[in-house]
Formats: structure tokens, C-alpha cells, sequence
């Protein structure tokens, strides 16, 4: 054989598999264009079904190149009742980091906090606004996500929001015994939970829950003075979960305060929850007693409300009044009750 004709056998041979590859490759391609568009007519779609369906097959291909069609259906749906598509939408914008306005997001904070927090640091519009509004109306865990996403932003209306949470709690034991000490005590704690459901017909469920840090599988949500942290599970049908969520502490609320402004707010030598005890005489020198008890809580009170007046981060108008940030609870321990407790009068009367 000549070598030319070695060489142009030797050509069909290097040709030839390329040839057969392309049409693969665009075999490949054109499947691809079609799972894409068939995700985006689900996603138009006015079926709950399909539009979860689409959502759900969005984050299982990673398919980021229908966001724009994630954002404008989590527009389009209600966030509750039971064949809303809202959970798989929040999940395709949390998983695939989705930009969506600001007030959309707000309509489904009550229902899916979890899963709309993750997605407020992709928010577009007032987003530190609404989250401002939703700190106002939230408990638990989702305030202190709400919280956290707000840190460090120097927005009107966080630091009245985060004074408004400070307490001071005194527990007053009353008591004809002398040298009887402090008695009891204890704190109550708030509920962080989030719920999810499914109906028939739907893809897998994507559960989000708040969850404590040491729970296996625990991500965290949100940095802060108390960090938030969440877990993502796939299962078939939708669940509740709860756990407890102590109210933020005023050292706590004096971290958040510090982001925003260098004005003096440690709280930290008074702490929220004290307990003391009262010597009964007569009804006269209980309320000087429980004057004297109450006096350097309001003055706390009083001078970090005037420490973030001066620093231009809250109103007067914006906070509670001292005497309603302070409150005595009375507990009659004494052997001769013969004579009632008066009750206690307001700060300054």
C-alpha cells in the first residue's frame, strides 16, 4: 500500500469517530434546551402541581438559567393553603441563590421563615425595610434571623425595634422573716418553630426547620450575637418542629445595638432577670422598698435610651417609657398575712 493512501486511511479513521460524536453531542444539547424549556412552561404554568414539579426539577439539575422564571411564580402564588407551590419556589431560590424583591419575600416570612431568610441576602428592592417591619412582628428564632441579617446596617427603625426588646424583671419576695434570703425563681422561654405540609400529587417535600447548633446536620442560617442555624431535609411528606428559644438577653440586645452605633449601650452589669427580698413592715415602707429596687433599673433605661438619642439612632418617640420597661412581680412569703400586700404603684407616683 502507498503511503499515501496509508495517510488518507489514517484520516478516515481520526475523522470518522468525530463525525459519529457529533451528533451525540448535539443529541446532548438539544435534551438539555428541552428539559430547560419544559422547566420554564412549568414554572408559567397556573397549576400548583406543575409549577412545584418544575421548581423541584430546577434545583435537581441545578438549573440557574430559570431564575428569572423562579421569581416571577413566587410572585404569582399565595404563601398558605395546602396546594401552594410557595415551599418548592423558596427552595429553588434558596438553592439556587435566586434574587428576589424584597416585598415578595415578605409575604412569606409567617409561613416559611426559614427558607425566606435564606433568601433575603439575594434580595433586591427595600430589603432592609422589610426586614425591619418583619423583626417588629417575629419571635423566637425568626427574630433573631431577622436580627442577624440586620447587623451592621444603620436602618431606621432597627435600634427602637432591638430597645424595645429590653427588660428588666424583678421578682420581689416578700417576707416577716428576717435573714430569709432570696426564694425560687426561674425564666420562661419562647417557641422558634416552622411548619410544612404536602398534598397529593406534589413532588418530595424540602423541610426547613430552626434547629439547635448541635443538632447533626445543623447549617448556619444567620451570624449574629446569637447565631441562627437550620437543617434542610428531603422527605415525603411535610412535618412540625419545635424547639425552645430563650427571648434575647439585654447583653444580647447590646451586641446588636454596638453594630450600629458606637454610643455606650453595655447592659451587662444589670441583668434582665433579679430577685430580691423585702422585710415587711408596713405599707408605707414596702413601696419606698420597691421604689428603691425599681430606681436603678429605670435610671439604665433612661440613660441608653438618651445614649442612642444622641447618637441619631432612635427617637424619643421610638421607645417604650422606662416604667414599662421595668417590671416588679410581688410574691408574699410572710407567715401573718393577716394584713394584704398593697399593690404596687407605678414608677414616680
Amino acid at each position: 500500500m502507498s503511503r499515501t493512501n496509508g495517510s488518507n486511511l489514517l484520516a478516515c479513521y481520526l475523522v470518522l469517530p468525530m463525525l459519529a460524536a457529533a451528533p451525540a453531542a448535539s443529541q446532548v444539547q438539544s435534551q438539555e434546551e428541552s428539559r430547560i424549556e419544559a422547566v420554564r412552561l412549568g414554572l408559567r404554568s397556573d397549576a400548583p402541581q406543575r409549577v412545584a414539579e418544575a421548581a423541584f426539577d430546577a434545583v435537581t439539575s441545578q438549573l440557574t438559567v430559570v431564575s428569572e422564571d423562579i421569581a416571577a411564580a413566587l410572585g404569582r402564588f399565595r404563601s398558605t393553603g395546602t396546594f401552594t407551590p410557595a415551599p418548592w419556589l423558596l427552595d429553588a431560590v434558596v438553592e439556587l441563590k435566586v434574587a428576589v424583591p424584597a416585598a415578595t419575600l415578605e409575604r412569606f416570612w409567617r409561613q416559611w421563615p426559614v427558607q425566606t431568610a435564606l433568601a433575603f441576602p439575594y434580595a433586591t428592592g427595600n430589603r432592609d425595610e422589610v426586614l425591619v417591619r418583619l423583626l417588629a412582628e417575629s419571635e423566637g428564632a425568626a427574630w433573631f434571623a431577622a436580627a442577624n441579617l440586620l447587623v451592621g446596617h444603620r436602618v431606621d427603625g432597627f435600634a427602637a425595634e432591638l430597645v424595645k426588646k429590653v427588660r428588666f424583671q424583678v421578682t420581689v419576695y416578700v417576707t416577716d422573716v428576717p435573714n430569709m434570703g432570696n426564694i425560687g425563681g426561674g425564666a420562661g422561654l419562647g417557641i422558634g418553630s416552622t411548619v410544612g405540609g404536602q398534598a397529593p400529587g406534589f413532588p418530595p417535600f424540602v423541610l426547613y426547620r430552626f434547629v439547635p447548633s448541635v443538632r447533626n446536620g445543623a447549617r448556619v442560617l444567620s451570624e449574629g450575637p446569637r447565631t441562627v442555624h437550620y437543617q434542610r431535609e428531603l422527605r415525603g411528606a411535610g412535618g412540625w418542629d419545635e424547639y425552645g428559644v430563650y427571648p434575647p438577653t439585654n447583653d444580647e440586645i447590646s451586641k446588636y445595638l454596638a453594630s450600629v452605633t458606637k454610643a455606650a449601650v453595655g447592659l451587662t452589669p444589670l441583668p434582665e432577670r433579679t430577685q430580691q427580698s423585702l422585710l415587711w413592715e408596713n405599707a408605707t415602707q414596702f413601696q419606698a422598698e420597691i421604689d428603691r429596687i425599681r430606681s436603678p433599673l429605670l435610671d439604665t433605661y433612661q440613660k441608653l435610651v438618651r445614649s442612642l438619642v444622641d447618637a441619631g439612632v432612635i427617637k424619643p418617640a421610638d421607645v417604650l417609657g422606662a416604667e414599662r420597661a421595668v417590671t416588679v412581680t410581688v410574691e408574699d412569703h410572710r407567715r401573718d398575712r393577716s394584713i394584704g400586700l398593697p399593690s404596687v404603684q407605678p414608677a414616680g407616683q
